[in-house]
């Protein structure tokens, strides 16, 4: 299966990892795809979403509005949920109200008590995402080898490796990779689309709230320059974690850190020789000026 990269995919890919856990990946030639529930994050795809409402008493009106045009306008039919394509019959039945001002009276407080709930709708909408997404198997990666505080956390203090990625196939999975954003707490429903959902006008299926779900953490993180690559539910819906084969040719590089144990490096450098032909060896090293990590061929 060929995969279509991201328009803004980079050249290579990058795992950051222990010394010990990288001589597994190698020997296995396997990376793990994890569920969500076994995260460092407690939130990752585990988000409260929010629905962006400004003015309560406008946004009333402005669903009242909606509705009635709805019910009994001449226009064009803009059923896109459960709600609009009721709305779609009973404009054939219903004539039109010979008090509008009255009719809007009496519809008021509902609209109005939906509008105030609208936090619990969306928690319960989170609530249920999350249980949608928690089956899910992940892969996550970074797009550059030389972030300080992915060495320092992933990489062991520098005493770990990053293994470089870099699709040399159409069908390479890496090529599937998606960034992650980076935002506050990410918003399903801006105000209109908020009055055009309540008014029938829009579907949650119009939004994408899987992207928001899989593809979208707190700014705190956004260091790690994370791209992930979805697997579904994998070969085994059942467990937490399991393994991805990747092409031996789409191990561009292997680079230790420059605390990493000598022994430790002999074996790799000695797995990478044996099975890994095109693979460099890199490592970590000080920059002529400045505080950046370099990277440099052995």
């Amino acid at each position: 299966m060929a995969f279509q990269p991201h328009p803004d995919s980079p050249a290579s890919l990058y795992k950051y990892t222990t010394a010990n856990t990288a001589l597994l990946i190698l020997h296995n030639g396997t990376l793990q795809v994890s569920r969500p529930t076994v995260f460092n994050d407690l939130f990752d795809m585990n988000i409260n979403l929010g629905i962006e409402v400004g003015n309560e008493p406008a946004v009333v009106e402005h669903i009242l509005d909606q509705l009635w045009e709805g019910l009994y306008g001449s226009g064009p039919l803009q059923d896109r949920n459960t709600f609009g394509r009721g709305i779609a019959i009973m404009r054939r039945f219903f004539t039109t109200p010979n008090n509008p001002e009255k009719w809007r009276d009496d519809m008021r407080p509902s609209i109005a008590q939906g509008v105030r709930d609208r936090h619990a709708i969306a928690q319960d909408l989170s609530v249920k995402l999350a249980e949608q997404c928690a089956v899910f198997k992940i892969l996550c990666l970074s797009d550059s080898g030389t972030i300080a505080p992915m060495w320092g956390t992933y990489a062991d203090t520098l005493q770990g490796v990053v293994l470089q990625f870099t699709p040399k196939t159409e069908e390479s999975f890496f090529r599937a990779a998606l960034p992650v954003r980076y935002e506050g707490p990410p918003i399903v429903l801006n105000e209109q689309q908020y009055i055009d959902w309540r008014s029938g006008r829009l579907a949650l299926d119009d939004i994408d709230l899987f992207s928001m779900f899989v593809f979208t953490k707190d700014p705190a993180w956004s260091y790690e320059h994370e791209w992930r690559i979805f697997f579904g539910a994998g070969h085994k819906p059942d467990a937490d974690r399991e393994y991805e084969d990747f092409a031996p040719e789409d191990l561009e590089a292997v680079i230790f850190g420059n605390r990493i144990d000598a022994d430790l490096q002999r074996k790799i450098a000695g797995l990478v020789a044996d099975r890994y032909k095109s693979c460099r060896l890199r490592r970590v090293v000080k920059p002529v000026a400045g505080a950046a990590y370099v990277i440099e061929d052995i």
